[in-house]
């Protein structure tokens, strides 16, 4: 690369390298009311027994669709709630949401590259989704030091576990 010259940023190459790479379903969706997915890995088919193409712009199948319905409140809310919650994601450029499943809940873990600082105590917002899932037995686990972004990690007990 000549002197002077800067890498140009590939979201798109990132993407496919995450999908083809990272164990789990990857996938980029709309913050909509069924989290619409725009690309996923092959791998959902692994997890779900439905192949990527249906989860595509929600040809068949959607992330909400794919979960039980006892646990969609709850989990839609958590997700919602930490990534609004505005504090956390100041001066981010990128957030980030995993969700997966651990025995008998749901692990979300949503991300930011912003300044960091986030702290339950300040009426965040945070408090109160702390003692939300407190009351369904979940629990709440926050990491946000000063300059290095937040990381918010929720256990969200399934009710339709089998």
């Amino acid at each position: 690369m000549p002197a002077g010259a800067h890498k140009r940023f590939d979201a798109e190459s990132l993407l496919q390298s995450l999908m083809h790479n990272v164990p789990g379903a990857i996938y980029r969706c709309v913050w909509d009311d069924v989290w619409k997915m725009q690309r996923v890995s092959k791998e959902i088919e692994s997890i779900s027994g439905y192949p990527p193409s249906d989860f595509v712009d929600a040809s068949k199948r959607t992330l909400v669709s794919v979960t039980h319905p006892d646990d969609r409140e709850a989990v839609d809310r958590t997700i919602r709630a930490a990534i609004a919650s505005g504090r956390p994601y100041a001066r981010a450029s990128r957030a980030t949401v995993q969700i997966r499943r651990d025995g008998d809940a749901v692990l979300v873990e949503v991300g930011d590259d912003g300044c960091g600082g986030a702290d339950r105590a300040r009426g965040s917002g945070l408090h109160g989704l702390s003692d939300r899932l407190g009351a369904v037995n979940g629990a709440l686990e926050l990491e946000s030091p000063p300059g290095g972004g937040t990381r918010l990690r929720a256990r969200v007990p399934l009710n339709g576990a089998a």
